[in-house]
């Protein structure tokens, strides 16, 4: 049996594509250096692409435009990693059109209708309104064409939980997510008689090169440091984490504010970098504010480890994994994250509301302890967990346990 890993891989900018590199290495750890000679990898890109570098060597990638019954074979089993943004277009569109294999689906968000319908309306990667429509009707039945016609009056929140997952859904034979949150959703918001694969939890890959536990590396006289990584966009409560920086600086004595900094690293557009910049301007510490824009994975960890409490927010929508926050785990470094969906499951310094007033306090909260610690130079308190489900199995068992199932 042949793995087709079906994902954005290096160097597309995004968490998908790392997410993909450490899952390979994990399978490699796993399984033996032997594997690789079972995996084949997918994506759009071009001849010239390096291959996906791996502990065992360089991996080759095949052009997306290939794929299809003439490049699998009967026996082989298909992995499609799933998001919510533009790199995973290409492969909504080859669940749309079908594929001639066993299809386990990685969902890394669930909220997946806003993208195809999208992708839909615009007539990209052969996706059309019947397409749009099939999202939606496993969940919603008669419903959805309703749901189409007043989807973009709905409020905001109520539009992050509508899934649309029905192309994934209708063509698995197994869905892999990473809460146990996600799993119940899947499980609970379907019409009756509408058929669900199994679904299994399986826990983020371990970051690629991340042995934990793992201290920051700190510089002499380096700045209290509080950042957010990753994609830059509104549901990870950017503007709260502004204003409450700003309040903390405000805080402070004159003298120490120089030594504290806040810090958006990963992809920007320009229109919310110029509406950041402005709002951190308003508030008072445009210069104490830097967007990186997007890094390489070198670069991504060495800003990790200069941090001193990483914020990890999700409203109103968390994903369903998180790779900047699995790799602020295994680094070893102070994270706070919304008390809210699957982020409930995970080891944090804090769980912080998602209502924006007590939001906004309890962050300015966390982050006056986490600098009253950093000035004493002591440790941040041990994490902790929200939640009590079981702690999910490896992403590596729980294929296992998908290929023997479709023996």
């Amino acid at each position: 049996m042949r793995l087709h890993l079906i994902s954005p891989v290096p160097p597309a900018p995004t968490g998908t594509a790392d997410y993909l590199r450490q899952l390979v290495d994990e399978l490699i750890a796993a399984r033996g250096p032997e594997v690789v000679s079972r995996l084949v990898l997918w994506d759009e890109v071009g001849p010239d692409h390096p291959g996906l570098m791996t502990r065992a060597g360089p991996l080759p990638v095949q052009p997306a435009s290939r794929l299809g019954a003439g490049t699998m074979a009967p026996g082989d089993l298909a992995v499609v990693f799933l998001a919510a943004n533009t790199f995973h277009g290409w492969i909504w569109g080859a669940l749309a059109r079908g594929l001639p294999v066993p299809v386990i689906a990685v969902i890394h968000d669930l909220s997946t209708y806003p993208l195809i319908r999208s992708l839909a309306r615009k007539r990209l990667h052969g996706l059309g309104p019947a397409d749009e429509k099939a999202a939606l009707m496993d969940e919603h039945g008669a419903g959805a064409a309703r749901l189409i016609a007043e989807f973009d009056a709905l409020p905001e929140t109520a539009r992050y939980f509508i899934l649309g997952l029905g192309l994934a859904t209708r063509q698995a034979s197994g869905l892999i997510v990473h809460s146990h949150y996600a799993r119940l959703r899947l499980e609970t918001e379907r019409i009756v008689g509408k058929p669900l694969p199994p679904v299994r939890v399986a826990r983020h890959p371990a970051p690629f090169g991340a042995v934990p536990p793992h201290a920051p590396e700190r510089d002499a006289g380096a700045p209290f440091t509080v950042g957010s990584i990753g994609f830059f966009n509104p549901t990870k409560r950017n503007d709260v984490l502004i204003d409450a920086f700003a309040a903390f600086l405000r805080g402070l004595p004159a003298a120490e504010r120089s030594d504290a900094r806040l810090v958006f690293v990963g992809a920007i557009d320009e229109g919310q970098r110029g509406a950041a910049t402005a709002h951190a301007a308003a508030a008072g510490i445009g210069d104490r504010v830097t967007f990186t824009g997007y890094v390489d994975e070198d670069a991504l960890t060495a800003w990790q480890q200069r941090l001193d409490l990483q914020v990890n927010l999700r409203f109103p929508s968390c994903g369903e994994t998180s790779g900047t926050l699995a790799r602020a785990q295994a680094l070893g470094i102070p994270v706070v994250v919304s008390n809210f969906a699957a982020f409930r499951e995970e080891a944090a310094l804090a769980h912080l509301p998602v209502d924006p007033p007590e939001e906004f306090e309890a962050l300015l909260a966390v982050i006056r302890a986490r600098h009253a610690d950093w000035r004493e130079g002591r440790p941040a308190p041990a994490p902790r967990r929200a939640s009590t489900v079981p702690e999910p199995e490896s992403f590596d068992a729980v294929l296992a346990a998908f290929e023997r199932d479709l023996r």
